[in-house]
């Protein structure tokens, strides 16, 4: 009984040291309201607690108005903060000021405010949560203030508006996560007098500008190569790049993450055998990520092809061998999605001729087409195209790609005709959704998925004026002036016989 009543003197004590009145008369501060825990109160269309003399912002219940100020005070207390989803989803609010009070900004404050166009920071925020600005969808433009020091995770993700950021000369650390489907972002700038971040072409990198940190998801180029002065791809470099179809990683990069390149769906990352990028890109974790990974060298390969084409189409897609060594027979499996995720229907496989012993099996259940040339004990060492494989694109399939992959298990084996295995690598593939690509390869003259000797002699042959020679008019189109003569021939053969500085288009 006397523990009782011990325990329920001491509760009233706590309850009336809590509501901060005086048990005898005394000048005792409150456990909450200005001593260890906030108050809360309500003015003026926002509802906020308070902490000493500052207050912070719970959330906004009065009325939006396009043109819309933050108060630096709220009755005596001095605003300091914006608290967690404080202005979420208001979107009346057009054109914002963040009063010099305010020093944070909390997680989601001012998510999915989609009528917001511009926001004026203040100069003393120095915080910026996760997700603050997320879905801010007609937000063109942004500058992180000088004092901040941290941005949160998808501070700025689908903000699908936005097309130039600024970054303040204090901000230490950001990566492409938090601009994620931000489709119009194309440039970065920097503040002088930043220590940690530099700008060349619109792409945020470090300070010695040897990391490449974010590259704009809304550039409109297709193609990037990463030029040679880089050495590191930050986690995140590349983030929903819509437009970007090839992507070369050259063996220059030596530090880069399974996740540096996230959401390229219709991407195909090109390196080179060895390199960095192909021993941390091959893992599948990091090749769900992109369409493709396209590696060269000298080692023997089975490649599928990368297509695109508009949504509903009728797709024929190739699997060639390139730096034959000489092989008899082979097995190997294409995997296209199983009946419950497959984008494709598997119409037709049909056999080039290159290798013999030809046939397959198709289970549209598994989405799995297996591939086995039996061979005549005879080595086969042309490289080309050995067959097609023709998908018709499902209804739902109206974006992104899909992969084209060899299955490692069962595992590709391939052998020459004494029944040695030959080491090989697999190159995958896949089809996206998008205008169609083009089949043309300048200089495969006769159009067997290589450029070789045999492309030159055709070429040659051909504009000489020999009957009866078929070639690839596209393809034998070198220099891309629209016609193919002795100039194309000349060039071809320039381009076989290794010449410096001799491209084809």
């Amino acid at each position: 009984m006397k523990r009782l009543k011990w325990f329920l003197t001491a509760f009233l004590v706590f309850a009336v040291l809590a509501a901060g009145t005086p048990l005898f008369g005394g000048d005792i501060p409150p456990l909450f309201g200005g001593g260890l825990f906030a108050k809360a109160e309500t003015a003026n269309g926002y509802e906020f607690s308070i902490t000493g003399t500052n207050a912070t912002i719970t959330k906004f219940i009065g009325s939006q108005t396009s043109n819309f100020t933050i108060p630096d005070t709220l009755g005596s207390y001095k605003v300091v903060e914006i608290g967690a989803s404080a202005f979420a989803g208001k979107t009346a609010i057009k054109n914002l000021i963040i009063p010099e009070s305010v020093e944070t900004i909390g997680n989601s404050a001012f998510s999915g405010c989609t009528g917001l166009t511009s926001v004026t920071i203040g100069d003393s925020v120095t915080k910026i949560g996760d997700s603050a600005f997320a879905g801010c969808s007609a937000l063109e433009e942004i500058t992180i203030p000088g004092a901040v020091t941290s941005v949160g995770a998808k501070a700025f993700e689908n903000c699908t508006a936005l097309k130039k950021v600024t970054v303040g000369s204090k901000v230490t650390s950001l990566n492409g996560q938090m601009f994620s489907g931000c489709l119009a972002l194309t440039t970065f700038a920097v503040a002088s007098g930043s220590n940690s971040f530099a700008v060349s072409d619109g792409m945020l990198l470090s300070k010695d500008q040897k990391k490449l940190i974010i590259y704009p998801p809304g550039k409109t180029a297709s193609s990037f190569t990463v030029p040679s002065t880089i050495n590191a791809l930050e986690q995140n470099s590349f983030v929903g790049c819509k437009n970007l179809r090839d992507l070369t990683v050259p063996a220059s990069v030596t530090s880069l993450h399974s996740n540096s390149i996230s959401g390229c769906f219709t991407t195909v990352v090109h390196t080179t055998e060895s390199s960095p990028a192909e021993n941390t890109l091959n893992s599948s974790g990091a090749r769900s990520q992109f369409a493709a990974l396209k590696v060269t060298g000298s080692r023997a390969k089975f490649e599928i092809q990368n297509v695109m084409f508009p949504a509903g189409s009728t797709v024929t897609v190739t699997v060639s061998i390139v730096n034959n060594p000489g092989i008899d027979s082979a097995e190997f499996t294409v995997y296209y999605g199983t009946a419950l995720n497959s984008k494709l229907t598997l119409d037709k496989v049909e056999d080039k001729g290159l290798l013999k012993g030809f046939s397959y099996t198709d289970s549209s259940l598994l989405g799995t087409c297996a591939i086995t040339y039996s061979g005549t004990k005879t080595n086969v060492t042309t490289n080309g195209v050995v067959l097609t494989l023709t998908f018709k694109m499902k209804d739902g399939f109206t974006s992104g790609s899909t992969p084209l992959t060899f299955l490692s298990i069962p595992a590709p084996i391939a052998k020459n005709a004494n029944g040695d295995s030959i080491s090989f690598m697999t190159n995958d593939g896949s089809v996206s959704v998008g205008t169609a690509t083009s089949t043309r390869k300048p200089g495969d003259v006769n159009g067997d998925g290589v450029v070789d000797a045999a492309d030159g002699i055709l070429l040659t042959r051909y504009v000489a004026g020999w009957k009866n020679v078929t070639i690839v008019a596209a393809n034998a189109d070198v220099n891309g002036d629209g016609k193919v003569d002795e100039t194309d021939a000349v060039i071809l053969k320039r381009y076989l016989a290794g010449w410096p500085n001799v491209t084809l288009k």
